[in-house]
Order: structure tokens, then C-alpha cells, then sequence
């Protein structure tokens, strides 16, 4: 019976490893997934503020250049 006990934790510990393995697996791909999100929506304000600059500084020429 020691060596069926002896198996049975073992299979037992190999399985706890692998459950705290997929958790943490799980929390990886959770903070990569958010931290693309992060990056993808601080790029698109990154745009938009670009395009106002651009007109902005358009709408300035014009009104110089009428003025």
C-alpha cells in the first residue's frame, strides 16, 4: 500500500501544480491582454490629438493667410 500512497500524492501534487500552473497562466494572459488594451487606446488619443494639432495649425495658416 506505500507505493500506491506514494503515487496517489504524487499524481495528487502533479495535479496542484498544474491547476496553480493554469491559474497562473490565466493572470498572464489576463495583464497582457489589459496592457494591450493600455497601449491601443493611449494610441488612438495619440491620433486624435495629432489630428486636432494638424487642424488646428491648418485653420491658423488659413486665417493668416485670409487675414
Amino acid at each position: 500500500m506505500d507505493k500506491e500512497d506514494a503515487i496517489i500524492r504524487l499524481l495528487t501534487e502533479i495535479r496542484d501544480n498544474l491547476c496553480e500552473e493554469t491559474t497562473w497562466r490565466k493572470k498572464v494572459i489576463e495583464d497582457s491582454v489589459r496592457l494591450q488594451q493600455l497601449g491601443v487606446r493611449r494610441q488612438l488619443l495619440g491620433l486624435a490629438i495629432g489630428g486636432l494639432a494638424i487642424v488646428a495649425a491648418v485653420g491658423i495658416l488659413i486665417w493668416l493667410l485670409t487675414h
